[in-house]
């Protein structure tokens, strides 16, 4: 029984996946042309860099504006009813979606820092000693929090969007206002929340260990909301949009 679920969600994902092609190629392409761009401009000029930043943005945002069209597709479509036929329930079907846009976020972020570190590389060659030592002074810990609080704040944009999304469907009139008032709503009444918990610690401030475990609690606090509001979503998906 348990295989057969985990197959079933794996050809949503899969579908998703295929769903989503276009904005990951989009997104790689994007990153290679710029990386070309800044690699020929040479680093003297500094305006070439530009670019390659705004693919950065591109890689982290795209994955949020694609989980707000992969609603409005299918529901415009009434391919979401086809989705609601199948012998799934709405957690399976919601969480394939999350899965697709999550692996759309880290093959986007990935190649841009793998793009990004080759470029150094390539304009600032080093020795390997030199390089060796570079890197042993890198504050792995606390970069690798901030990239996973990135991943979880990404999680989270990613399911409140799914959140107001399916709060629009409840109503027949004013949808796209209602879909706004949802998202504008859930983003205000979380940092409200996150920040007595988290961002008012000034001991923070000026300690490398402890700035990363600011990413970390981020993370979790992140983490946590998303599988709230998500909890919420399949429930109504469940019980109010598949009647």
């Amino acid at each position: 029984m348990k295989a057969n679920k985990f197959k079933m969600f794996y050809k949503l994902y899969e579908k998703e996946m295929r769903e989503l092609k276009i904005e990951i190629w989009l997104t790689v392409l994007a990153i290679i042309g710029a990386t070309i761009l800044t690699y020929v401009g040479g680093a003297d000029q500094r305006w070439t860099i530009l670019p390659l930043f705004l693919t950065a943005g591109l890689a982290a945002l795209l994955p949020v504006v694609t989980a707000s069209k992969i609603f409005i597709k299918e529901f415009n479509h009434n391919t979401i009813y086809l989705m609601m036929s199948l012998p799934v329930g709405g957690g399976m079907i919601l969480g394939s979606k999350l899965a697709a846009t999550v692996t759309q976020y880290l093959i986007g972020t990935i190649f841009f820092m793998i793009s990004a570190a080759m470029l150094t590389l390539c304009l600032f060659p080093v020795e390997k000693d030199t390089l060796i030592k570079a890197m042993g002074s890198v504050p792995w810990g606390l970069f690798i929090s901030i990239y996973f609080s990135t991943v979880a704040f990404g999680i989270y944009l990613v399911v409140i969007t799914f959140f107001s999304q399916i709060i629009s469907r409840l109503v027949t009139k004013f949808q796209n206002l209602v879909t706004v008032i949802a998202l504008a709503g859930t983003l205000w009444l979380t940092f409200k929340l996150i920040d007595p918990l988290i961002l008012e610690k000034d001991y923070y401030v000026g300690n490398m260990f402890m700035a990363a475990d600011l990413f970390v609690y981020a993370s979790l606090f992140f983490i946590g909301v998303a599988f709230v509001i998500g909890v919420v979503t399949v429930l109504i998906y469940n019980r109010r949009i598949e009647l």
